[in-house]
This record gives C-alpha cells, structure tokens and sequence, in this order.
C-alpha cells in the first residue's frame, strides 16, 4: 500500500504544484544520518531474510511476531537517531549530506 499509494501520490502532487509555480522543484534530504539509515535498512533485510529461513519459509504467527519486532527495532533505533543526534553518526565534513539542489 505505501509503495502503491503512499508515495506516488504526495510526489504527483508536489511535482503538478511544481509545474504551476506553487510547489518546491525538488525535495532536499536534509538527515546527516542518511547513510546510517541505509545500512540499517539493508541490515534489517538481512535479518529478515535469516528469520523466514530459519522459519522453514512458511508464513506463521511466529514469524509475524518476528517481523512485528523487527519493525519496532527499526522505528525504535531510527527516531532515537533523529531524537538524540548522536554526533559518531553522522556522516560527511560538515555532519550532513550537501543537496545538490539546492
């Protein structure tokens, strides 16, 4: 549903709101963490992968609690990351990434 819905329809909107003069031309990533995130990302599809394996690839409740926890760790580490701004995080020079945009 959200890669479905979730975002090509606020994106659809912005970019006619570009079109017509009243929206922003581009979206700036503004997370000094950025590269944090990507490595957690790819490291909670990795763990996802071992449970369904170690599961026996079958879907059941035991592996729906698993993919319960392992969303609530992702939301847990990501707002303490936005939350706390842990300085050892960050990435670059300057603690961010540079929009090329902008």
């Amino acid at each position: 549903f959200d890669i479905l819905v979730g975002l090509p329809i606020p994106w659809t909107i912005n970019i006619l709101m570009a079109i017509s003069g009243e929206g922003v031309p581009h979206v700036g990533i503004s997370s000094p963490f950025l590269f944090f995130y990507v490595v957690l990302l790819l490291f909670m599809v990795f763990l996802t992968i071992c449970s369904i394996h170690f599961l026996g690839w079958r879907l059941n409740r035991r592996l729906g609690a698993i993919m319960a926890a392992l969303y609530g760790l992702f939301l847990a580490v990501a707002l303490t990351t936005e939350f706390m701004r842990p300085h050892w995080l960050m990435w670059g020079k300057t603690g961010g990434i540079v929009d090329p945009c902008g």
